[in-house]
């Protein structure tokens, strides 16, 4: 019943979009939500998202928290932000609300 951040895990999600090393893009996130129907919240507290179906848990960053980290870091005078897997940002969503919120 505790599938939120920190619950206890077995192991690498397996699903047809997740690969061996566990990763998964983000289109493929959205995807898997809307397939299987998981479950998804927002955490405030580690400013990221999960979802979660069966026995499947996936974190991931969507637009709200890359532009929630991404405005942390400008407004804290930071040199920079660190995102993860740029290459699985299919359509370039996330960068774009990383860019809009750096330079807006």
């Amino acid at each position: 019943m505790d599938n939120g951040y920190h619950a206890a895990a077995s192991g690498v999600a397996i699903h047809e979009d997740v690969s061996e090393e566990g990763s998964i893009n983000y289109d493929k996130i959205k995807k898997f939500i809307t397939d299987e129907k998981a479950a998804h919240k927002y955490d405030p507290a580690v400013v990221g998202h999960h979802c979660f179906a069966n026995k499947i848990w996936i974190a991931y960053d969507d637009t709200q928290s890359v532009t929630a980290k991404v405005t942390y870091a400008k407004q804290n005078c930071l040199l920079g932000y660190f995102a993860w897997n740029v290459g699985a940002d299919v359509n370039t969503l996330l960068s774009t609300a990383a860019w809009k919120a750096w330079s807006g």
